[in-house]
């Protein structure tokens, strides 16, 4: 109700929040993963701990913090949580090596990332009373195009396949939400999404070669 008080052209659909079921389950199979591995960590409240800890604080006082329409104040502690997570994903890519111990986390910082510019978006269209006119859907292109990059680079840089696939699914619901204002919009973002999708995950360099080879033969 809150983020409806105000169209903000950055939103996802209602439906893309239905990840939270997942992003929870995920934490506690995370969390059951870290546990059974305490015994063979020297400190038993380390780094990770804290780290998760504080998110979990941070979670809280923003989700009270925003129900009180309190939402430039939410977008500092949000801020605050994706810092924190991206602490904790660097963290957890160094010391867990098993899917149970990355994944989790992985998902849960990537819908931060997208979080973190929904909440911009939102503070700054609450500023302007909201918004204006055609730069809301150019920023919006744009903010896709740089969220849908980030998805990539977490892709090729550290062979994380769980981030970019919520950041497609965010991005796909942010078209879907878009055509609520506009059709042509949202067709643009589709678009994005799709090419996103493509230069992420199917292996054109492979595809090429391949080719090469056949004519060659």
């Amino acid at each position: 109700e809150v983020a409806n008080l105000v169209y903000v052209w950055f939103m996802p659909a209602g439906y893309v929040f239905a990840i939270w079921g997942l992003i929870y389950v995920a934490l506690a199979v995370w969390l059951v993963s870290y546990t059974r591995s305490a015994p063979a960590r020297p400190p038993r409240f380390g780094t990770v701990s804290t780290l998760f800890v504080a998110s979990c604080a941070l979670n809280v006082a923003w989700l009270a913090v925003f129900h009180f329409l309190q939402v430039f104040v939410g977008l500092f502690i949000i801020a605050a949580l994706w810092v924190v997570m991206a602490t904790l994903y660097m963290n957890v890519r160094r010391t867990m090596k098993t899917a149970a111990g990355r994944v989790p986390i992985s998902i849960y910082t990537a819908w931060v990332t997208v979080a973190v510019v929904a909440n911009l978006t939102t503070a700054i269209t609450w500023a302007l009373d909201g918004g204006i006119p055609v730069l809301n859907e150019l920023s919006l292109l744009l903010l896709v195009a740089g969220v849908l990059v980030v998805g990539y680079v977490m892709y090729k840089r550290f062979d994380d396949l769980a981030f970019p696939l919520v950041i497609l699914w965010a991005c796909i619901g942010v078209g879907v939400h878009a055509a609520e204002a506009s059709a042509l919009v949202a067709f643009v973002v589709f678009l994005m999404c799709a090419f996103g999708a493509v230069i992420t995950f199917v292996p054109l360099g492979r595809l090429r070669a391949a080719a090469a080879h056949a004519r060659q033969a």
